[in-house]
């Protein structure tokens, strides 16, 4: 067996030790011997292979055999084509990582979830919970001291008054009808969370689209939607989906002076459904203006489902409303649910979980940005759950991908009225790690998002 290959004349190389070593000239043949090659090393990964045709005249077969016997390879993924470098040994154990892959039609790409895989445990905090005298108390607290002692750490500012609400969905729909009438204008981020805009026709409020840039809402922007008198502004402040910004401390500022020079009252709703999982804490208007707002942070992408729960907060005023609200629909959140979240906030192994799944999206989301951003694929910069991709068309794009069984998410369901078809919405929490597998998916977001420019993964 020959050692390893030289970097010095690699392709005449090459071609001299096929044409030694390969004894079955078939298509098979040839195939098999490359195979060897590259599992036993002599191939390395990112090696570039001779043309077809340089082979096959010194081999003395045709191209066309040459040709099958790279399908093969390709099939075995073993060979990959770049659309620069031409043919490429690929990395045989990120082939095996890719022939156990179920397919794309597995992975959440269209919803911007957690991975289950990197949930922290929730069984002892729920015994410890079922077992305390507190949650089964006959007082009336609509917070159990448990979790608000848990919280107020946690939380970006002094707030007057707690509520919880089980889930985000619900935390913002509660939030919204306490403090939107029917017809109500409503200032929005644009593009924002299509489960937002849903809350909005829950109320029947009537949107007003505030663009955004990479720190949060424009300043112009929201001075401009004042003229409308809204009652609220939402926003998500941090790990934005599906763009993926982060309000920073300078546009919380600019916010706050022109929320407090108004002349017409407008509340604000940070809507935190990310909420830790994106990180520990974030920039709010509430150390400005506590007295205009109001925080919706959900668990349940850093916890699970199971938790159900979700914590508001807001003037004394606001916050009676949401008793209100709940007492007339019964939808008080389980005390044993409250302390189990207290138990996960306190639990020192819990947060070194959660750091590691924080890392873990944080390297997914870059390599798979990382990845298009090669291919000539705009996205926008940000951090969380999800990407924001230029496309041509929305539809061709989605079209495309879907007959390789991607299902991503539709751009214009994040848009007021739907009118943005140049974006995909890209879920990245659940990728696979394998670097090969987020190259492949890529380059067929890729080859759908500028069908002219891009071939498709092979």
């Amino acid at each position: 067996m020959p050692g390893q290959i030289s970097d010095m004349n690699i392709e005449a190389q090459i071609i001299e030790t096929l044409a030694v070593h390969i004894t079955d000239r078939s298509a098979r043949g040839i195939a098999t011997t490359v195979e060897k090659f590259i599992r036993d090393g002599v191939l390395t990964p990112g090696t570039r292979m001779p043309t077809v045709r340089r082979i096959a005249e010194r081999i003395g077969v045709s191209a066309a055999t040459v040709s099958a016997a790279w399908t093969v390879l390709r099939q075995e993924q073993l060979l990959r084509t770049d659309r620069r470098r031409g043919t490429i040994v690929d990395d045989p154990l990120q082939s095996q990582a890719k022939r156990s892959f179920p397919g794309w039609e597995s992975v959440p790409l269209a919803l911007a979830l957690p991975d289950a895989r990197l949930l922290p445990p929730v069984d002892a905090a729920f015994s410890a919970s079922a077992k305390s005298a507190r949650a089964f108390g006959n007082d009336n607290l609509h917070v159990t001291s448990h979790l608000r002692s848990a919280i107020e750490n946690t939380w970006p500012y002094r707030a007057e008054r707690f509520a919880v609400a089980n889930g985000g969905y619900e935390g913002t729909l509660l939030a919204l009808r306490a403090i939107v009438q029917p017809g109500t204008p409503v200032a929005v981020e644009q593009p924002t969370a299509p489960r937002i805009l849903e809350t909005l026709r829950a109320v029947k409020a009537t949107p007003i689209a505030v663009q955004c840039d990479s720190e949060g809402p424009m300043p112009d922007a929201v001075s401009a939607a004042l003229d409308r008198r809204p009652s609220v502004l939402i926003y998500q402040p941090r790990a934005q989906i599906p763009s993926g910004c982060t309000v920073s401390a300078r546009r919380v500022h600019a916010l706050a002076e022109i929320i407090r020079q108004a002349r017409h009252p407008m509340a604000v709703l940070e809507d935190d459904n990310v909420g830790p999982a994106a990180g520990k804490i974030h920039e709010s208007i509430g150390t400005i203006l506590p007295e205009h707002t109001i925080v919706v942070r959900s668990y349940c992408k850093t916890y699970g489902i199971d938790l159900r729960t979700c914590v508001i907060s807001g003037p004394v005023s606001f916050i009676r409303r949401i008793h209100r609200l709940q007492a007339l629909s019964m939808i008080d959140t389980s005390r044993i649910l409250q302390n189990a979240l207290a138990y996960l906030l306190r639990d020192p192994a819990t947060e070194q979980r959660l750091d590691t799944a924080r890392a873990r999206y944080r390297q997914r989301r870059v390599a798979l940005a990382t990845q298009l951003t090669q291919h000539g694929v705009s996205v926008a910069e940000g951090a969380g759950l999800a990407l924001w991709v230029s496309v041509a068309d929305e539809r061709i794009a989605m079209n495309s991908l879907l007959r390789r069984r991607i299902m991503v998410g539709r751009g214009s369901e994040c848009t007021i009225g739907g009118n943005d078809t140049t974006h995909l919405q890209v879920a990245t929490a659940a990728l696979p790690d394998d670097l090969g597998l987020i190259d492949d998916l890529a380059r067929a977001i890729a080859a759908a998002a500028l069908p002219a420019r891009v071939p498709a993964a092979g």
